[in-house]
């Protein structure tokens, strides 16, 4: 027997899909980023003003909250802390420079105050205002210290180098494709309850007919875990950053704990198969309530425009229809001859449903409550009041913060350091950041030392590969050539 083997033609096909490439949002905001960068460094260039790394370092700042409204909220308290902070800089400077005893516990108080309110910076934004106010002190204190005369000046240049910083960001943000994080939030909102949709349909199905089992309720699962952490992102950023989020935070945290607890419901519908003998007392209360639920999440999930209202359904009436109809055979003694195991899958399903039914009414009501675009801010939810508390881990940071701000001005004076502006600015910023690290344990300040050691040593290098390259800069024929 002779195999026979033919030659088949190997050819290589390139398909490529089009994409587009603006239509990713890293590539929006890395564009984004670009332009107000070099808005800002063209707008210092031609105000003439000295230090235009401060405007860039604001633009690299501001443009981390990529929604119209946050970066709004977080300008704002960028000026208001500098303003406060070059004019707090300005008069200890220029009043208490030679009075180290009250000069260095003003400075001590200030920069503690700054530290600790940094602590509470995830919950909302006005902290970051204090950031501010301790670090353009600081920065006017530092740079006053070896010469009064000039702190004035230092406090005017860095408050204009920020504001050229924050109106070129305000601009590209608002101008190049803006985003608005109240539409993100819809949108998202929609897409988790189309993802709700799929289980609950499945699962009521599978509770009539085990055949129907659905077979990708991980899979699901996974996709609503997935769109809930998208969620819970946007209400976190809106939270601490934009003013329409912050007025309305109970609207969104009722929409949310609704979403969460109506996916549970709808997994719990198929563990509680019900007989099909006992469903033929309930078959058209049980269709009828199947379908209004089925009508309620498309009006849920239909794109609407701002200021469009829900359109009505009868998912009230359908279940009350099926809860009477239950009272009715309760009251007939169908389910004193029921079998026990019956009755219990039938009453598990029933609470079930009514927990879909009543999750859904919460939902309709969250989402005509959630802020649009555009549109008057609607009646927030009532919501809990709670008294703030001290925060005492924070309080022993700013400690920390305000010793290690005071030490290194006055080691300024005793050592005299080359670049002695920026000592105290990272001894303060290397003693208050990473500290959240220490509240599950370890090793946060040894950490601290080593990292700043390692970023030294990787400065260090930069700086001398620069003193090296210096020589070529002004070569002709070198430059030419690169």
């Amino acid at each position: 027997m002779v195999a026979r083997t033919e030659a088949v033609p190997v050819v290589t096909k390139w398909h490529w899909t089009p994409q587009d490439p603006f239509g990713d949002l890293r590539v929006r905001f890395g564009i984004k980023m670009g332009l107000a960068g070099l808005l800002a460094l063209f707008c210092t260039q031609v105000l003439r003003l000295p230090h235009d790394n401060w405007a860039i370092l604001t633009v690299l700042v501001l443009m981390s909250a990529q929604f119209v409204g946050s970066i709004t909220v977080k300008a704002i308290m960028r000026v208001i802390g500098t303003i406060a902070g070059a004019l707090v800089g300005i008069w200890l400077v220029g009043d208490y420079t030679s009075t180290p005893a009250i000069f260095l516990p003003v400075l001590f108080l200030v920069v503690a105050l700054a530290s600790y309110q940094f602590g509470q910076l995830g919950a909302r934004q006005v902290p970051y205002a204090y950031f501010l106010l301790g670090l353009t002190t600081l920065t006017v204190a530092t740079d006053g210290v070896t010469d009064p005369a000039q702190a004035w000046q230092i406090g005017l240049d860095r408050s204009e180098e920020i504001l050229v910083g924050i109106m070129s960001s305000l601009l590209v943000t608002s101008v190049l494709w803006p985003r608005y994080a109240r539409e993100e939030f819809f949108e998202a909102g929609r897409a988790a309850l189309k993802t709700v949709n799929q289980l609950v349909s499945a699962h009521v199905q599978a509770s009539i007919d085990p055949a129907n089992a659905p077979s990708e309720t991980e899979k699901t699962r996974d996709t609503f875990d997935q769109q809930l952490s998208v969620l819970r992102n946007l209400l976190q950023a809106g939270a601490r950053e934009s003013t329409f989020f912050s007025a309305r935070l109970s609207n969104y945290n009722a929409f949310l704990v609704s979403l969460t607890n109506l996916f549970p419901a709808g997994l719990y519908l198929s563990r509680h198969r019900v007989e099909p003998w006992f469903l033929d007392h309930l078959r058209q209360e049980t269709e009828s309530l199947l379908a209004a639920i089925s009508d309620e999440f498309n009006i849920l999930t239909t794109a609407r425009s701002p200021g469009e209202k829900l359109r009505s359904s009868r998912l009230n009436e359908a279940f009350a229809a099926l809860q009477e109809k239950v009272n009715e055979i309760r009251d007939h003694g169908v389910l004193a001859v029921t079998p026990l195991q019956t009755a219990i899958a039938f009453a598990g399903h029933f609470a079930a449903v009514r927990t879909v039914c009543d999750e859904l009414n919460n939902i309709r009501s969250a989402m005509e409550g959630l802020p649009r675009f555009n549109q008057p801010p609607p009646e927030a939810k009532p919501h809990w009041d709670f008294l703030p508390a001290i925060d005492w881990f924070w309080v022993r940071i700013a400690v920390k913060g305000g010793l290690a701000a005071v030490i290194s001005i006055v080691s300024l004076k005793w050592i005299n350091p080359p670049g002695p502006a920026v000592i105290p600015l990272m001894a303060w910023l290397l003693t208050i950041l990473g500290r959240p690290s220490l509240r599950v344990g370890g090793t946060g300040d040894l950490r601290a030392f080593q990292t700043a050691f390692r970023a030294s040593l990787v400065l260090a290098a930069c700086a001398a590969l620069l003193i090296l390259t210096t020589p070529f800069l002004a070569d002709y024929a070198v430059m030419n050539g690169a």
